[in-house]
């Protein structure tokens, strides 16, 4: 006759299975088939517990399926569950605290750092996790201590690995100085961010920041610089930028016919910021009855995202309503 734990345990290792199967098949991109796999790999985690009502391992694999699934009340009972139980692999407390908000999460966060190694990469990403909740509730002067601390920590001589957290250590952190209004500290965090081994697309996404951040701190001839190193940037955020450039500048040369088909071409946006751009350098033309809806819908779309667009998009939002008064 099979053990209970035994079999509990491979009941586990099925629905692990299950969704790494889904992983490798690319279900993620296909939200229902997804669900259906999570639906399952509970059923297995249950059996698990059924069997080993002690299973840590199983309470903790089944509360981040069933936070996936769009349980949340389940989520967090196995969540307290899994507390009362003897420790559980590390990794999975990178998720455990994902169906809690704000303080709650905030107090699990920090009693999952008392459970893992002072050096592991768990310890440095639930750091992480705690600055990305202060910044989740605009608790930008909190979320800004914890990145500046976690920084300084990683650069340390004896931490020789950085377990990759630096680059979106940096732009979090000149993402914070930015809701603080303070813009030359932004720039230095994307200076520093430059410094570091990365990835091209990294590289670019740091240029385009560090070049927005420019126009946003009013040094326009740096950012005018920036816009010269063609190469650090993509196709399409370097024409953005030299198109929002020849607005500031009064210097447009695109056509309307251009511009308005910029504003409508909106590729991987949420912001809608080509709106912007093409809106403002629309405006500059005295085209103000085809730029003034593309300014307002950008305008609107920031304020319907207050927790992120409303913060880092907070000049454009300003200058775009000083166009249209």
């Amino acid at each position: 006759m099979t053990d209970p734990r035994q079999r509990a345990q491979e009941l586990i290792d099925e629905g692990h299975q299950l969704q790494a199967d889904a992983a490798e098949a690319g279900l993620y991109e296909k939200p229902e088939e997804l669900r259906a796999v999570y639906r399952r790999a509970i059923e297995k985690f249950s059996a698990a517990i059924a069997l080993d009502p002690e299973a840590g391992e199983a309470y903790a694999s089944r509360s981040i399926a069933a936070y996936f699934w769009g349980d949340s009340v389940t989520a967090k009972a196995d969540v307290e569950r899994v507390l009362q139980l003897p420790a559980v692999a590390e990794d999975d407390y990178l998720v455990l605290a994902n169906p809690y908000r704000g303080e709650e999460k905030r107090r699990l966060l920090r009693l999952f750092l008392t459970k893992v190694a002072p050096t592991s990469y768990v310890h440095f990403h639930l750091r992480l996790s705690l600055a990305r909740s202060y910044f989740s509730d605009r608790s930008h002067q909190a979320a800004l201590q914890e990145l500046t601390q976690l920084i300084a920590d990683l650069e340390r001589p004896e931490h020789s690995e950085d377990h990759g957290l630096l680059p979106t250590l940096y732009l979090m952190q000149s993402m914070a100085f930015e809701a603080l209004a303070d813009y030359t500290s932004s720039i230095t965090a994307l200076q520093r961010r430059l410094e570091l081994p990365s990835t091209p697309e990294q590289q670019q996404d740091a240029w385009c920041s560090l070049f927005r951040s420019f126009l946003r701190a009013g040094r326009t001839e740096e950012a005018r610089a920036a816009l010269q190193l063609e190469d650090r940037f993509t196709p399409r955020d370097l024409h953005l930028s030299r198109t929002l450039l020849s607005a500031l500048d009064d210097r447009v040369t695109a056509t309307s016919a251009e511009l308005c088909a910029l504003a409508e071409d909106e590729e991987n946006s949420l912001a809608g910021y080509e709106k912007f751009c093409a809106g403002a350098a629309l405006w500059k033309l005295g085209e103000r009855a085809l730029a003034e809806p593309y300014l307002r819908d950008f305008i609107s779309r920031c304020r319907d995202n207050p927790r992120e667009w409303g913060v880092t998009m907070r000049w454009e939002i300003a200058t775009a309503e000083a166009l249209l008064a």
